[in-house]
């Protein structure tokens, strides 16, 4: 089994041919065709390997996650995920069958995929998922009453489950995602014995004595502080040094109003 391929897709020369591109993406830091391949031939060959309808991006994905599945035995494993938007607005001319992203007007696809992480060494395991999607319709009047499951969003949770899936022989699994998979609904499913979350969070939610989230964190003693060095941004932001305080304590957070989830836990 070669750990440098993404996959076998039931046929040898399928397999030898991604793993060709595969190297020949690492070696030369691109997903150009025209560079990946030596001459027009292989050019050739790599477009034809994409277009191969045994070729899926299911097969690579699980391909790649066997192997973190056998890396992660006995470790703490974080699972980080996020997501990516690819716009192709430049190349609109000669890109087809996209969709729309963020801004509602340029053409592009997303990315959502969840990384794994050796807690300790913090070693990159390898991909445990990846979610890709266009966005060709229009929120539905009723989007916020949409089960999870029907709405972009639950890519967060998708991911999770993924995560726990994949990393079933990891000692602990830690996901972590930035302030858009603050959703209730990954809070009731995700945690078990053996899985935490570590949300960057969006909203300042109600608790189950009254309070709220973002006041009674800031209410909790001092553990640690330290500082970071934040790199500038031209345009956005100037370069500085940011000083970071770390507080924790045990909380339990109300179910949301637009929870969808009725059975999950207040």
């Amino acid at each position: 089994m070669a750990e440098s391929g993404i996959g076998y897709f039931g046929d040898e020369r399928l397999r030898k041919n991604g793993a060709l591109m595969v190297q020949r993406v690492i070696e030369r830091q691109g997903v150009c065709i025209r560079k990946l391949g030596d001459d027009r031939s292989e050019q050739v060959k790599f477009r034809r390997f994409l277009y191969n309808e045994a070729v899926t991006v299911t097969e690579m994905v699980a391909h790649r996650a066997a192997f973190v599945a056998v890396a992660a035995q006995g470790r703490h494993v974080l699972a980080i995920q996020d997501t990516s938007e690819i716009n192709y607005q430049a190349q609109s001319g000669r890109k087809q069958q996209l969709g729309k992203v963020g801004n509602g007007s340029d053409i592009g696809l997303f990315v959502h995929p969840v990384l794994g992480v050796d807690a300790q060494s913090e070693e990159c395991l390898g991909l445990i998922d990846v979610q890709v999607w266009r966005r060709t319709k229009s929120k539905a009047a009723n989007y916020k009453k949409l089960p999870i499951e029907q709405k972009e969003s639950y890519r967060w949770l998708h991911g999770g489950h993924q995560a726990k899936a994949v990393l079933a022989e990891a000692s602990m699994v830690t996901i972590l995602d930035d302030r858009e998979g603050d959703i209730y609904e990954k809070w009731a499913r995700l945690p078990d014995a053996r899985t935490h979350l570590l949300t960057r969070a969006c909203r300042d939610r109600s608790l189950a004595d009254g309070g709220k989230l973002f006041s009674t964190m800031a209410a909790f003693p001092q553990a640690h502080r330290y500082e970071i060095d934040v790199s500038a941004r031209p345009g956005k932001r100037s370069a500085r040094r940011a000083c970071l305080a770390v507080r924790f304590g045990k909380i339990r957070i109300r179910r949301s109003g637009n929870c969808s989830d009725r059975a999950a836990a207040c």
